[in-house]
């Protein structure tokens, strides 16, 4: 799920039975293609990095389904600028 939010928002991204992931894009840092996030994924607390366009992030949860399954949450932040290819 994909969604654009402006520098200094947030969103609430709905994940497996009823858990949510918050995402506060904190700055962006366009010159070397950059973003920094805040991120809190369910059962952890806040988590802040800063990622390279069109690099995910893998984060393994506390969370657990009903099966017994872990909750594995992939991140991107896609800060380019329209045209440009992201950095290997």
């Amino acid at each position: 799920m994909a969604r654009s939010i402006p520098i200094g928002d947030q969103s609430v991204f709905p994940l497996v039975e009823k858990a949510e992931l918050l995402v506060v894009v904190e700055a962006a840092v366009s010159e070397d293609r950059r973003v920094n996030l805040s991120i809190t994924p369910p059962q952890m607390k806040a988590i802040t990095y800063t990622c390279r366009c069109g690099k995910f992030f893998p984060i393994l949860t506390r969370h657990q389904t009903e099966s017994g399954e872990r909750l594995i949450i992939g991140i991107m932040g896609e800060p380019c600028l329209k045209g440009q290819k992201p950095t290997p």
